[in-house]
């Protein structure tokens, strides 16, 4: 697995990450990535701002994305910016035993899953960030 190579447009939100050894996409006809990221904190962490980021960058390079929201991320089903990663293609799972705990029913547009979908993203993806 390789750090990310995403570059945040406002370097207030930028990450601490070390450069990744793999080469950004520079030409045409190259493989899109896949990047993962997990977003377990609450929002008063304003975390949601940087994964926001990341995701629009990753769109924008016509990546795929997969976001899981796991623990005390759950309560970002209240935002609706979530949702409307949904609409723009963006793989949303939650984690229905911590939604639960938070007494959160409705997963939205998102999918309910456990652990083990986090686990083959983890698996699967090119990059992954986790946030917590």
């Amino acid at each position: 697995m390789v750090c990310l190579t995403y570059s945040l447009k406002n370097p207030a939100l930028s990450p601490v990450l070390p450069p990744s050894p793999m080469p950004s996409k520079t030409s045409q006809g190259e493989k899109a990535m896949k990047l993962g990221i997990l977003l377990s904190t609450l929002p008063d962490k304003n975390d949601g701002q940087i994964v926001r980021s990341l995701v629009e960058e990753a769109l924008g390079k016509k990546d795929t994305v997969y976001l899981y929201l796991l623990d005390d991320g759950t309560l970002y089903l209240k935002d609706p910016w979530v949702h409307e990663l949904v609409d723009r293609g963006v793989h949303v799972y939650s984690c229905a035993y911590g939604a639960q705990n938070r007494k959160i029913f409705d997963p939205g547009k998102t999918t309910f899953c456990g652990l083990v979908v986090l686990t083959q993203l983890m698996e699967g993806c090119d990059r992954f960030l986790s946030f917590n």
